[in-house]
């Protein structure tokens, strides 16, 4: 019997981070340009010319990258450097065409994306103060509801005399409007909006009440970039507001609609500083609140589907020790390529993994998960509900004289796996101590304890651990 660590991770996989140092080679290439091109049509197939390209980075940043299609359909984006984007194309206005945004593309070489773009439906409205004067160069921002993206749309701001015709694709959205930056109004939010509709949309914007402070890290440094958002108490529901990040000082300044709020301080991604959620704070008059955050450990990891392609949007919920009271993990969904990170203060946790709706994937939760340091949690699913983080299944053996298994537990603990024969006689032990958490394989080498080889046959292997066990079985070949 010998034990050793798995060499890639199979279904759920917690260990600490690694650095590999591995030698380079550099080899003198010729230098290449990264494209992205294709055609735009509509939904008849119809070339379509004068589209307007924006290029954003994956954290909603605009890039000075623009072009535009010609007559035949044709465009053509040259990039400094390759790399994962979202892709905006806006057709003419009058067109008939709504915009489309296509979200991690990923540009390297010459790659090619074609785009269909649907007709529009049309939305209109107004938008006026308290007093009843009208808004005018408020802008209006679009949410999917079903995956919570942006989206691009013609007339997205209101004109002179507080008044919008906002040309958009059909579908179900969360409408926010921002009065534009020096006007001290609160921003409002319709939260759930079906279009096509015939209704004439009316936002009234309120004076904002402002929350102010500081931003600090354990040893009184300001941190910069840290995100300021707002939530109901009860509901949890995410409310508009301007001004919600950390200058370099560490100061903030955001304002809102008065209320009572559950204020949300979410450090920049790849942050050293765990999140954290106070309240509830009454802000019917303005008020101020400085914050220190707290030193945290990264758990990150991919999901991937059982064909081990990457699943996009997955939402992981975080609870403390016990279950009850809920961990901050903002902005936690997986990205293009199924990758997460959540900064938490180290401790145990309750993980609950929420995938987006596809067959073959299931709510996962993850039991007594130990964060101590920085760590990889990955998951694979494997079609189905597992209902938990560990389980033991048979490695592919070509010599059908042994066999190999492997166990994955979600935190380290005592293990005992043995092998027994069809009539329940324990033949092997192979294991029978502390393993760390993650993918551990065992091999048998179709020996008894005594030395002699096994009979070829019906085997069974049982693994348990603390709070669980699994069997598997296997079938020696002659």
């Amino acid at each position: 019997m010998s034990r050793r660590p798995a060499a890639r991770v199979a279904a759920v996989a917690l260990h600490g981070t690694a650095v590999l140092c591995v030698a380079a080679v550099l080899l003198a290439t010729a230098a290449r340009a990264d494209t992205l091109e294709g055609v735009v049509r509509d939904s008849s197939g119809n070339p379509i010319g004068g589209a307007d390209f924006d290029v954003f980075t994956l954290d909603g940043v605009k890039t000075p990258l623009d072009a535009k299609s010609h007559l035949g359909g044709h465009y053509r984006i040259l990039f400094d450097r390759g790399g994962r984007y979202d892709i905006g194309c806006k057709p003419a206005i009058g067109s008939g065409l709504a915009s489309l945004v296509k979200h991690g593309v990923l540009v390297s070489g010459v790659t090619v994306l074609d785009w269909t773009l649907p007709r529009s439906v049309r939305v209109i409205g107004h938008v006026r103060d308290f007093t009843g004067a009208p808004v005018s160069g408020a802008d209006l921002n679009f949410d999917r509801l079903d995956d919570g993206t942006r989206q691009l749309a013609r007339g997205d701001s209101t004109g002179p005399f507080g008044t919008f015709a906002a040309y958009i694709q059909a579908g179900d959205y969360r409408l926010t409007v921002n009065p534009r930056v020096g006007v001290d109004l609160a921003p409002a939010r319709l939260q759930q909006l079906i279009l096509p509709t015939a209704d004439t949309l009316s936002f009234t914007l309120q004076p904002a009440v402002h929350l102010s402070g500081s931003v600090r890290d354990p040893v009184g440094s300001p941190v910069s970039g840290a995100k300021v958002s707002f939530e109901r108490p009860v509901t949890g529901e995410r409310v508009a507001s301007w001004g919600h990040y950390t200058l370099p000082d560490g100061t903030y300044r955001a304002g809102l609609a008065g209320g009572s709020y559950l204020v949300l301080f979410h450090p920049a991604a790849g942050s050293r500083l765990a999140p954290q959620r106070l309240g509830p704070v009454e802000l019917t008059t303005d008020q101020s609140l400085d914050v220190t955050l707290q030193a945290a450990a990264l758990l990150s990891g991919r999901v991937r589907d059982r064909d081990g392609d990457p699943v996009v949007g997955a939402r992981w919920d975080a609870f403390d020790e016990a279950g009850q009271h809920p961990v901050p993990t903002p902005d936690d969904n997986t990205d293009y390529d199924g990758r997460y990170t959540l900064a938490l203060v180290p401790g145990f946790y309750r993980l609950k993994l929420i995938p987006p709706a596809r067959p073959g994937l299931d709510t996962l939760v993850f039991e007594n998960v130990a964060v101590a340091r920085d760590s990889t949690l990955d998951v694979i699913y494997g079609g189905g509900a597992t209902g938990s983080a560990s389980r033991l299944r048979v490695l592919v053996n070509p010599t059908h004289r042994t066999a190999d298994l492997r166990i994955l537990l979600p935190a380290p603990g005592p293990l005992r796996i043995e092998v027994f024969d069809a009539a329940g006689r324990r033949v092997r032990t192979l294991s029978d101590g502390w393993i760390p958490a993650g993918p551990t394989d065992f091999h048998w080498d179709g020996r008894r304890k005594n030395g002699a080889a096994a009979h070829t046959g019906l085997y069974f292997a049982r693994a348990v651990w603390t709070g669980g066990s699994a069997v598997t079985r296997f079938i020696l070949l002659p």
